[in-house]
């Protein structure tokens, strides 16, 4: 229920018993899992961006720097130039994107068991 509305159901309230709080995100950090293990949702800034070509097309590589608990992670995102449009990264931006992260298990063979 919005505010104006409250106070107009609750005349013996007022709008300075609501202060409002301004909530800045800048710089925020996160390394969010979702439901599946390899995808996660990241937020974070930009702390260097360069532009290079793959195959001659032009990308941009952002490194954000994201957390992981207590512990600040690095991730280079490549992003095309033309998925960017007129938007041209710089350093200190905060973007968020999805991350999926494929691997394997490989054990060694000094640690396998022997028949």
């Amino acid at each position: 229920m919005a505010r104006t509305e409250f106070l107009k159901n609750y005349p013996e309230k007022s709008a300075s018993d609501f202060p409002y709080v301004v909530v800045r995100t800048n710089g925020m950090k996160i390394l969010d899992p979702s439901r599946y293990c390899s995808w996660h949702m990241f937020r974070g800034p930009v702390m260097e961006c360069s532009a290079l070509f793959i195959n001659e097309h032009p990308f941009y590589r952002l490194k954000v720097q994201i957390t992981d608990g207590d512990k600040d992670l690095d991730l280079y995102a490549y992003t095309s130039c033309k998925q960017c449009s007129d938007y041209i990264p710089q350093v200190g931006d905060d973007i968020c994107g999805e991350l999926w992260l494929i691997g394997y298990k490989e054990i060694p063979e000094y640690l396998r068991l022997k028949p």
